[in-house]
């Protein structure tokens, strides 16, 4: 028997995750049966109940997720991650309380989850009408499967805990304290990928998992090599375009890591597959299983390394080939189990279930089809590596998003916590308070020509992907550009990233970004159809993934590009749909494409975890070796680094101390940069 209590911590979840949440574990044998059981217990901090002006209730509890189904009320959930035994499958869950659930005082009329609506200029407003529940309590059980998926060779259930249940004849709220779920499993299936847990890998499913000591498990099933740890960085691209890449390769290889690259014609030559994305999948996977590759730079437009079209569902719209890379970077299974060439459905999973969503290897894509391109894509990466630390500081910009008082800087706000905490200043474009476009494409062209390092756009894009458009700018305007240093952009806007439309007519405007000359951006992060947000709170959906990523971002000294898109996908894996008529998180997790270097990193000057002794003025914070660092005094927060009061500062870790004797001082305070 194995059991487990601890308090919920993870470097590798968002920080405010981490809460007094208790998990416990236990995997035991069903009686009379040859199914086992792996149960675990979840405990929750009361409910927070916030009533409108409407009369309307949102219901949220620490460190859950609300539950956003079209039409029905929006309740909070955790997510659960049990791995589960070799050779063992999830079948089922069953909910259970020590005690019954405590009836919440008062009647409430909780919020209905409204249509997702579509960051189009001809977007309308969304509908909440209600769908009324079955009878009973919704929902009907207080712990659901989301799925089953495969995290480098190891199989995680995840699994959906409700604190809370509603019955909205009555308006009468159930709160349990503690819930106790017990999986149900089962032999499973042969997979045709077998499993290959990597030892190097355990480290990152240790803390996604509520119960890692399953892990030891897997002991038997380790390899005792893997290949050269430092192979783990792929290029493909196209012969022709290879010498072009050569001070992307050396620059990668200066930095220690060792650099494979490959051509599509051999791949398409030696590996097999029904096309060609099938071939180029397959390779990775070979890549990833006998290199141990971790990084992977898809070099070229979809006319030099091929695309995978997946499907998507969501606000009446359907599609069966919307561009997807993620399909490169989640290794297992075929991702169209039933054949009939429509990929990523949420039955296309080798047993009939839901496809692999969790990424082996982080993807990126150069979108180049010249020489030139490449020069110019490359230029930009090896720029964004040497950004200067006085350009740490960032532009948010905010539209009016035609749906009643729906305003995306509302959405951008919940950034602020993240950059905030890593001091890097943010200077707005914001439509706010104004139902109309306060600001113009002179002056996105203006906010970015101030190079900034990091951009967060939050508006509409074009209706069509034959002529996509960004802040407000289209790819014409991108030639007006004359940023003396890349920056990374993460943009909400529909077709923004469309990488496929060159099959129509011009590439999207995230590729232009990156490659069209030496002014624009190193990285852009944009959707390859419409993205979606919720009208009356905007942040849902698509500005849950940003917020996700630039959280992971700044979390860290330095994070790479790659790992942060990867994170903030994993952490929003709870909320994703099987199934329904509207599947946002689906469509987001698909769509949101890095056009970049994943490997590349945003180098965070300001450490994010010192404190200060009170009266006494003396700084503390963590230091990382060989690193040197600086420390900044300034008597008003937002005027600019302020003073040096020391520099060149030599690590020594664990803590470095430093302390103002400066006298006189009222109020002071004090940044710490990493050199």
């Amino acid at each position: 028997m194995l059991r487990v209590l601890r308090h919920r911590k993870s470097l590798w979840r968002l920080a405010a995750a981490a809460t007094a949440v208790i998990v416990s574990g236990v995997l035991s044998a069903q009686a009379a049966s040859t199914s086992q059981i792996l149960s675990a217990t979840c405990r929750f901090e009361e409910p927070v109940l916030a009533t409108d002006a409407n009369g309307i209730t949102r219901v949220t509890v620490s460190a859950c997720e609300p539950l956003l189904r079209t039409g029905l009320p929006v309740l909070p959930f955790r997510t659960l991650w049990l791995a589960l035994p070799p050779g063992l499958t999830a079948t089922g869950v069953v909910a259970r309380t020590p005690s019954p659930a405590v009836t919440w005082p008062g009647t409430w009329q909780v919020e209905i989850a409204r249509e997702p609506a579509a960051f189009s200029p001809s977007g309308s407003p969304a509908s909440a009408s209600s769908v009324q529940p079955a009878s009973g309590p919704y929902p009907a059980a207080m712990a659901e499967l989301a799925s089953v998926q495969r995290m480098a060779g190891y199989d995680i259930a995840i699994v959906r805990v409700f604190p809370l249940q509603y019955t909205p004849a009555l308006r009468r709220l159930a709160f349990a304290a503690e819930v106790t779920v017990e999986v149900t499993l089962s032999t499973a299936p042969e997979q045709s990928i077998p499993p290959s847990p990597r030892l190097a890998e355990q480290q990152r499913v240790l803390s996604a998992i509520d119960n890692p000591e399953a892990l030891s498990a897997y002991t038997r099933f380790l390899p005792t090599a893997i290949g050269d740890p430092s192979t783990n960085y792929l290029l493909i691209t196209r012969a022709a375009l290879l010498p072009a890449f050569q001070p992307l390769i050396a620059r990668k290889q200066a930095a220690g890591l060792t650099v494979i690259t490959e051509t599509m014609e051999s791949i398409t030559n030696r590996f097999t597959g029904r096309d060609s994305a099938e071939r180029l999948r397959n390779y990775i996977r070979y890549a990833y299983t006998n290199w141990a590759v971790q990084y992977v730079l898809l070099g070229g437009d979809i006319t030099i390394v091929p695309y995978r079209g997946v499907y998507a569902r969501c606000a009446g719209v359907t599609l069966n080939t919307m561009p997807s890379d993620l399909y490169f970077a989640c290794l297992d299974g075929s991702w169209n189990h039933d054949g009939d060439g429509i990929w990523g459905e949420p039955t296309d999973g080798e047993n009939g279930g839901d496809v692999d969503l969790l990424p082996e290897v982080c993807v990126g894509r150069a979108p180049v089809e010249t020489a030139a391109e490449v020069t110019n894509f490359v230029a930009n990466c090896l720029a964004g590596e040497q950004v200067p630390a006085s350009r740490f500081r960032a532009c948010f910009a905010g539209e009016y998003l035609f749906n009643a008082a729906a305003q995306g800087g509302n959405a951008l706000d919940t950034l602020l916590p993240a950059f905030n905490a890593s001091f890097c200043p943010v200077t707005w474009l914001d439509d706010r308070p104004q139902p109309a476009a306060v600001w113009s494409a002179t002056d996105a062209l203006g906010a970015l020509n101030r190079a900034p390092l990091l951009v967060a756009h939050f508006g509409h894009g074009s209706d069509s992907v034959y002529d996509t458009t960004v802040m407000r700018l289209a790819g014409s305007d991108l030639d007006a550009l004359t940023n003396t240093s890349p920056f990374l952009l993460y943009s909400s806007a529909c077709n923004a990233g469309a990488f496929d439309n060159d099959q129509w007519g011009d590439d999207c405007i995230a590729e232009e970004l990156v490659k069209r000359n030496t002014h624009g951006a190193f990285a852009v992060l944009a959707n390859s159809r419409e993205g979606w947000y919720d009208s009356t709170h905007e942040a849902r959906y698509s500005g849950e993934f940003q917020g996700r990523f630039f959280s992971r971002l700044l979390a860290n000294e330095q994070t790479r590009i790659g790992v942060a898109h990867q994170l903030a996908k994993q952490d929003l894996l709870g909320c994703v749909e099987t199934s329904g008529s509207s599947m946002p998180y689906r469509w987001c997790l698909f769509g949101i494409t890095l056009f970049g270097d994943p490997q590349a990193s945003v180098r965070v000057p300001l450490s994010l975890r010192f404190h200060i002794t009170p009266g006494e003025r003396t700084v503390t914070w963590n230091s990382w070796s060989n690193r040197t660092y600086s420390v900044f005094r300034s008597t008003d927060l937002t005027a600019g680094p302020g003073t040096c009061i020391a520099s060149n500062v030599v690590a020594t870790p664990p803590l470095n101390v430093c302390t103002d004797a400066a006298p006189g001082l009222v109020r002071a305070f004090y940044r710490v940069r990493a050199e």
